[in-house]
C-alpha cells in the first residue's frame, strides 16, 4: 500500500524520524532518517550560523569573499541554513557581520556613496536601459540585486530628489500599486519574518525591511494600516520594542 508522509520530521533520542501513514489502513509507520547533526539550541547562536555558512561556502567552491544569495542556498537545498540566516537578521545583515560583499556589490569604503558623481554613475546603466527617460524602479533594482544602490538613493533623499539632480522626470505615482491586495505581499513578508523560539513567525520591523531594500513593503504595510495591523492580518507575532526589554505580542 502507498504511504503518505506526515510532516514535520520529529526527533527522538538523537535520531531523526519521519512518521508515515498507510493510505489504506491509516496505521502509522516510522522510518529513521539518520542521526541529528547538531544539538538543541545550536542555531540560536549566530556564531554557529556564521561557521556553518563559511563551511557551506568552502564545500561548494564559492567565492570566500562573497555572500551567497538566498536563491543559491535554496537551489543547493540548504534550507536549514537559509532559514536560520533569516532568523538572525537576513542575508544583508549576515553579510555585514561576516564582512562579505553581495553578488553585485564590490567591497567599498564607507564614504563611497558620498563621492560626487558616484551615485549618478551607478544609476546611469539602469537609466540607459530604460531609454534614458527615467530612473530605475524599486522592483528593477531589487531584481538586479542592487539593494546597495537602492539604499544609496534613499540616503540621498529619495527617487524624486535624485531624479531632479539627474535632470530626469520625477517617478510616476500612478494607481497601479494601489490595486494590489495584501496577499500580493504576503509571501515576501513571510520570507523576511524571523522565527521565535516557540516556532512562531515575528513580523519584520521597518528597519529590517529598509536594510533589505524593500521600500515597497514598507509602503505597503503603511497603506494597510501599519505593522501591528498587518501582523494581525498575517497571523504573525508583532514585536513591540521598548527601552531595556522586548515584548512579544502573540496574535
Amino acid at each position: 500500500a502507498a504511504l503518505e508522509k506526515d510532516h514535520p520530521v520529529w526527533i527522538k533520542d538523537g535520531q531523526l524520524y519521519t512518521v508515515y501513514y498507510d493510505s489504506e489502513t491509516g496505521a502509522p509507520k516510522v522510518r529513521k532518517k539518520g542521526t541529528r547533526r547538531h544539538p538543541n539550541g545550536f542555531w540560536n547562536d549566530p556564531k554557529n550560523v556564521e561557521a556553518e555558512l563559511r563551511e557551506w561556502i568552502a564545500a561548494n567552491g564559492a567565492d570566500p569573499a562573497r555572500m551567497p544569495t538566498g536563491a543559491e542556498l535554496r537551489r543547493a537545498k540548504a534550507f536549514t541554513l537559509y532559514n536560520n540566516i533569516n532568523r538572525h537578521g537576513g542575508m544583508l545583515a549576515m553579510a555585514r557581520r561576516m564582512n562579505l560583499c553581495t553578488k553585485y556589490q564590490r567591497k567599498r569604503p564607507d564614504y563611497y556613496w558620498h563621492e560626487p558623481g558616484v551615485l549618478e554613475a551607478e544609476l546611469q546603466p539602469f537609466v540607459e536601459a530604460a531609454g534614458g527617460a527615467r530612473l530605475p524602479r524599486v522592483a528593477e533594482l531589487r531584481k538586479a540585486q542592487r539593494a546597495d544602490l537602492l539604499g544609496a538613493v534613499q540616503q540621498a533623499g529619495g527617487f524624486e530628489q535624485v531624479a531632479r539632480r539627474m535632470g530626469l522626470p520625477p517617478p510616476s505615482r500612478g494607481p497601479a500599486r494601489e490595486r494590489y491586495p495584501l496577499d500580493h505581499y504576503k509571501r515576501d513578508l513571510y520570507a523576511l519574518c524571523q522565527i521565535s523560539p516557540s516556532g512562531r513567525r515575528i513580523m519584520p520591523t521597518k528597519k529590517r525591511l529598509l536594510q533589505e531594500g524593500r521600500t515597497d513593503l514598507v509602503a505597503a504595510v503603511s497603506r494597510f494600516g501599519g505593522f501591528r495591523k498587518v501582523a494581525a492580518q498575517l497571523d504573525v507575532n508583532y514585536e513591540v520594542q521598548k527601552r531595556g526589554n522586548r515584548q512579544h505580542t502573540h496574535l
